[in-house]
């Protein structure tokens, strides 16, 4: 019968190789302090980068490999004990560090290991300690500890252009910084940004570079901005219209999501609707009760509120609005009974007003002449050309129907005026007799 063939070293082959592997361990026992200088304190740093370099390809930039060396390799604290494989045996994260000679305590640098990949995890202790007594560990964690120790004491090769990296990085954060801040400042005093052109020291160039230009006398990063700027040093300045009306938009969209945040943390909320032919905040074709709610529920569930947390209507008293049947406030009370309407008391009062003094005979014929006043003007350029010459402040405003403060306005004009306005009558009297 032919002898049995081994699958597997014997015993005394173990034995053997084992006794050979600690010898070789006493024989480069301490080897790699010669080159390196240990501390016997561990310290630890908070990244805000992937320093897993087994994620990343070999075309990494010298700005990762300085942070890979600065903070060493990363560990996945997630993983205690890893799953069971067909022998059941697994990987743990006590295999994350070794306890050196000097008893310091360091994470494995990973080698040809991370490279291959290793997942027999019955023979993981052995590979480990063959791996750190091979050259390659020995003469990788030496070159890993000098360059940490050049990074730390700003030595490398390349730390003049780190610093100018560093000096160009803060210019720009405040340069930045800076225009935002005037940005700011605009929007909240409600000026105009641009003028009739947009370079630096010309004139009616606007408000925007107009303090560009006051803040490159005080503040030294304005200065260098600008200094770059006219010797044509750099083309991206960050002082355009677009960048502005970047800009804003940011703001307000910040400005924006914290007005929800405040909505959503009180829950319940009322609205307020009103209608302006010029400026908006939403784009309304249709004006009718219909369209005005369909836009608004639109709105709502593009900011997340819930229709059913509305407590509060209030409009003006159009009856697209007030409208008892097809009004606004109708269709959000069929979906919300709860969101009560209350008409605006500003355009109440307005009304209520104007109705009063149509109701007076004297004050109706009063207003009456007022507007006539306008109406003989407005009607003719020629004559507006004779108000204009011999009235130099403020210039006759029509009555609305609507509201109220129309009519002072009315009456500040010709009360503070009242010789000038004769004047221009006069001569145009003088012009109809003419012709």
């Amino acid at each position: 019968m032919p002898p049995i063939k081994r699958t597997h070293a014997t015993g005394h082959s173990k034995r053997l190789k084992k006794k050979r592997i600690e010898e070789l361990n006493k024989k480069e026992f301490g080897s790699m302090h010669r080159y390196v200088k240990t501390k016997s304190d561990v310290t630890s740093e908070n990244l805000n980068v992937d320093t897993d370099n087994s994620n990343n390809d070999n075309s990494i930039d010298g700005n990762m490999i300085n942070v890979l060396v600065a903070e060493g390799p990363k560990r996945d604290k997630s993983i205690v004990k890893g799953p069971k494989d067909k022998n059941l045996r697994r990987f743990s994260a006590d295999f994350y560090t070794r306890i050196l000679p000097n008893n310091e305590r360091k994470g494995i640098a990973r080698g040809h290991l991370a490279n291959e990949g290793f997942g027999d995890w019955q023979h993981l202790s052995s590979r480990l300690k063959e791996h750190e007594v091979s050259f390659e560990h020995v003469n990788n964690m030496a070159k890993w500890y000098e360059m940490r120790r050049r990074l730390k004491k700003n030595e490398t090769i390349d730390k003049v252009e780190q610093k100018q990296f560093e000096k160009e990085k803060d210019h720009w954060k405040n340069v930045i910084f800076r225009i935002i801040c005037l940005v700011k400042f605009l929007a909240k005093h409600n000026l105009a940004f641009r003028g009739k052109n947009e370079r630096l020291y010309q004139k009616n160039n606007g408000n925007f570079l107009g303090l560009i230009e006051m803040l490159e006398v005080f503040d030294p990063f304005i200065k260098e901005h600008v200094r770059r700027i006219t010797s044509d040093e750099i083309h991206v300045h960050y002082l355009g219209h677009t960048i502005q009306n970047e800009l804003i938009q940011l703001l307000a969209r910040e400005i924006k999501s914290e007005i929800i945040k405040k909505i959503k943390q009180a829950k319940y909320f009322s609205v307020i609707l009103d209608c302006t032919p010029d400026n908006r905040f939403l784009n309304v074709d249709d004006t009718t009760g219909q369209g005005l709610f369909d836009v608004t529920k639109a709105e709502f569930k593009a900011l997340d509120l819930d229709i059913d947390d509305v407590r509060g209507q209030g409009y003006d008293n159009g009856s697209n609005m007030k409208g008892k049947h097809r009004g606004v406030q109708k269709r959000f009370l069929d979906i919300n009974p709860r969101a009560f309407y209350t008409p605006c008391g500003c355009h109440s009062l307005n009304l209520t007003l104007c109705d009063m003094a149509n109701t007076c005979t004297k004050a109706k014929y009063f207003f009456a002449i007022i507007q006539c006043i306008y109406t003989i003007f407005a009607n003719s350029s020629k004559r507006w050309q004779i108000l204009k010459d011999n009235v130099k402040g403020l210039t006759p405003k029509s009555v609305s129907t609507t509201r109220w403060e129309s009519r002072v306005e009315s009456v500040k004009d010709i009360k503070f005026q009242i010789s000038d306005i004769r004047e221009a009558l006069i001569q145009v009297q003088r012009k109809i007799t003419i012709l």
